[in-house]
């Protein structure tokens, strides 16, 4: 049995070509941050997270920041007072057991 879309079809495919390189000559892409369409931790992000564990608010300590970016600081469960760090603008909010060193 020959699998196709139509008569004269090759069973046989060719790999479709790539882009021609010049056309990507730019800086590359930054990352994306969906929730707030920029790639930065803003201040205003925290009125939208909740704890993982308890579903609680979380309060922001910034300990480095450029404008309303955050850089370095760690968000804070108000109801458990379990402790997320944010490094180079991320925020690390898995649960303690599962975070790496």
């Amino acid at each position: 049995m020959r699998i196709g879309s139509g008569a004269g079809e090759s069973a046989s495919r060719e790999a479709p070509s790539l882009p021609d390189p010049q056309w990507f000559d730019g800086p590359p892409a930054r990352a994306y941050n969906y929730l707030r369409g920029t790639s930065k931790m803003r201040k205003d992000l925290v009125d939208i997270l909740a704890c993982p564990i308890c579903k609680s608010p979380l309060e922001l300590n910034v300990e480095e920041e450029v404008e309303q970016e955050v850089i370095r600081g760690h968000l804070t469960c108000k109801q458990c007072s379990e402790d997320y760090p944010i490094e180079d603008r991320i925020p690390n909010l898995l649960p303690p057991e599962m975070r790496t060193g």
